[in-house]
């Protein structure tokens, strides 16, 4: 019997003539995307006006029809709704779109990260949704240095590189050891602004008004930010080993634990964050003894909400957060705590997460404590009314040593009690070097470009995933 040779030219000229109809239909289908699609964005753009207001500009063309529609959707990295904006711009085939997002009236910090993408509709019917893009919200204000790397970055304008250099080590140093100590990473940067005095802090908040003056920091958890009253004082370092740790514990218990339905209890978040810090607590322990002894010691459950107006009170609820804290590295070590945070993590409930890190209910581990300093848990102070959202709406501020207080007035309460330490006096400092800017990324490429460059690569990758089918086939002929 005679065999007869297969045509192996003919197979490859099969196979050349599906990769070129592949690409051929691939070409069809993305120009007639683009050809149905008659709206192109020629650029968008924001510009800060720290802290007034965020703007945002967009340049659109329509080869069809008049553009009569644009909304600008956006919001801050962690929020969990998104704002509608309606742009200012005059309808018409090309078209420019101003938004203003003002910000003096509510609480963004500097470097906040904002997510934004435009929809632009036409009289015709078509529709064009953009890319996301992310944005930093700078406070151009100041020429701020920067010390970085892939899980922190320290901002400071005041001060010498060897005081960045030292602030950027302790925090790194806390970061390291607080992950180690619950047994989570970071998934999103930390980054630490310190503001130089009281003023240049206050007027990045003009919502303050002239109110609360105590504040010298706040902590914003969903953007991973602190800001802080941070002053180069020379050798006298004792605030920044406090309130470094104990901000960066706020930021990565934040980031472990959020997760809903979890709804990790207050003092648990305040109790790590006082206990990392590096200053000797015996303030907080001599509280909490007292308390015990003289049966006016909170319940654990009385601390898992918001805390107080009174400042006796506030101390004493972060004095037992902190003495709670530590009981359970005490009796349960690190490999608990990194359980309970785990299972915060898991999306737990309060008690299902105690029960299942600790074998206990957060009831039962409020009693076993309350025992542990001679207390009858029937004896704990019962719960008091919740403050009124309104009243509280600086959740994780910090006080300085430094800071102002008006003696028995609203601007006394809720003090984040700190050890007492000398006030720190500002240093002069040679003039600060030229500012840095804050990159955003993917924020130079143009969208047009990025809409084009993703057709491409999809392209692309359907054109090799070809090749390969047809080069086996080729293999097993």
């Amino acid at each position: 019997m005679i065999h007869r040779a297969r045509p192996v030219l003919s197979a490859v000229a099969r196979f050349m003539l599906a990769v070129v109809l592949v690409g051929t239909v691939l070409g069809v289908v993305s120009g007639s995307a683009r050809a149905d699609n008659p709206i192109t964005v020629s650029g968008s753009t924001t510009a800060s006006e720290f802290p007034q207001a965020l703007v945002f500009r967009l340049s659109a063309t329509d080869s069809a029809a008049d553009i009569t529609k644009i909304e600008l959707r956006f919001k801050q990295r962690g929020d969990a709704s998104t704002e509608i904006a309606k742009p200012e711009f005059v309808p018409g085939r090309q078209v420019e779109a101003t938004y203003r997002w003002k910000t003096d009236k509510t609480q963004v910090p500097p470097g906040a990260a904002v997510e934004f993408y435009w929809i632009v509709s036409d009289a015709a019917g078509n529709t064009l949704t953009t890319e996301t893009q992310t944005v930093f919200y700078d406070d151009l204000r100041f020429p701020w240095k920067q010390r970085r790397n892939d899980d922190i970055a320290f901002y400071w304008y005041k001060g010498s590189d060897d005081f960045g250099d030292y602030v950027f080590n302790v925090a790194t140093s806390a970061l390291g050891r607080i992950s180690t100590d619950i047994g989570a990473q970071v998934e999103y940067p930390i980054r630490i602004y310190a503001y130089a005095n009281q003023d240049d802090f206050r007027s990045a908040f003009p919502s303050l008004g002239g109110t609360r003056l105590w504040i010298g920091g706040q902590a914003f958890p969903d953007l991973a930010i602190t800001v802080q009253i941070l002053p180069d004082a020379g050798d006298d370092t004792d605030w920044i080993h406090d309130v470094i740790p104990h901000e960066i514990s706020h930021l990565v218990f934040y980031q472990a634990t959020h997760h809903p339905p979890a709804d990790p209890p207050r003092w648990l978040d305040e109790g790590l964050a006082q206990y990392n810090e590096e200053s000797d607590q015996w303030y907080a322990i001599a509280l909490v003894e007292d308390a015990a002894e003289n049966g006016t010691l909170f319940s654990l459950k009385v601390l898992s909400g918001s805390f107080f107006n009174d400042p006796d009170k506030t101390r004493l609820a972060y004095a037992e957060s902190y003495h709670a804290v530590g009981y359970i590295f005490d009796t349960y070590g690190r490999e608990g705590m990194a359980r309970l945070i785990a299972a915060f993590g898991a999306g737990k409930t309060r008690d299902a997460a105690f029960q299942e890190a600790l074998g206990l209910s957060l009831d039962d581990f409020d009693q076993q404590w309350q025992r542990s300093l001679g207390v009858t848990p029937a004896t704990a102070l019962p719960s008091p009314t919740p403050l009124p959202t309104e009243d509280r709406p600086w959740l994780n501020p910090t006080a300085p040593p430094w800071a102002k207080k008006t003696p028995g007035g609203p601007e006394a309460t809720a003090i984040t009690p700190t050890t007492p330490g000398t006030p720190v006096v500002q240093v002069q400092t040679p003039p600060p070097v030229a500012p840095t800017g804050t990159p955003v990324p993917g924020n130079d490429t143009p969208v047009w470009l990025t809409v084009v460059g993703g057709t491409f690569c999809c392209a692309s990758a359907v054109l090799a995933v070809a090749f390969l089918v047809g080069l086996v086939w080729l293999v097993r002929r």
